[in-house]
């Protein structure tokens, strides 16, 4: 699953409880996120959130990084807090040099899922796990062309989906996301054939 339909996915169903327990904490949304989007089939778990970083599994499919004074972790990487008594866990939206956005869940306490802006000092000391495999998290928007005098869209990546319009006039569109030789468009209109498109 990509980042962004994740990111959709989980706000659609208000937050995942993945093993069961005391609801939706924020270790499970991190488990979530290592099986769906890094594609992760091992223990990527701890039995406290600041724990994770001594994983030894999550150690050989991430770089971890103790924050320091000038780091700026990427989307997509794993905050751990390791200063709080059983630590805290959320997943990097966006950063700069003075704060960073997470997704998490049970930050307040009351097991709902926020996206919260936070500064690097509280809870500190604090943990980036960078993922090595990216193929799921980075952006892979491009821009195509349409060749045909009419190239129909779909619902879905497939000529089994519905038709949802046609595209007549061989204008430039933007691709955000890719499935075998189908491109969803970035209008949310639906799915076109790349077959019939020459990127620009």
């Amino acid at each position: 699953m990509k980042f962004n339909e994740w990111i959709e996915y989980v706000k659609n169903v208000g937050g995942v409880d993945v093993d069961g327990w005391y609801g939706k904490q924020c270790v499970d949304l991190h488990n979530h996120y290592c099986r769906n989007v890094i594609g992760l089939t091992g223990n990527t778990g701890a039995s406290y959130a600041k724990y994770l970083i001594n994983n030894e599994y999550l150690k050989q499919n991430f770089k971890i990084v103790k924050n320091y004074g000038t780091y700026i972790p990427p989307k997509g990487a794993i905050a751990v807090w390791t200063g709080f008594t059983y630590g805290h866990v959320g997943i990097v939206l966006s950063a700069n040099i003075l704060s960073f956005k997470c997704i998490e869940q049970n930050w307040s306490g009351k097991c709902e899922l926020s996206e919260t802006t936070h500064n690097y000092w509280n809870g500190a000391p604090l943990y980036f796990l960078e993922p090595k495999n990216r193929t799921n998290i980075d952006d892979q928007t491009f821009k195509v062309r349409v060749t045909a005098d009419a190239l129909n869209i779909r619902k879905g990546a497939g000529t089994n989906y519905k038709l949802n319009g046609c595209i007549r006039d061989k204008g430039i569109y933007t691709i955000i996301d890719v499935k075998n030789n189908w491109g969803k468009l970035k209008s949310g209109a639906g799915w076109i054939c790349l077959d019939y498109t020459k990127r620009v």
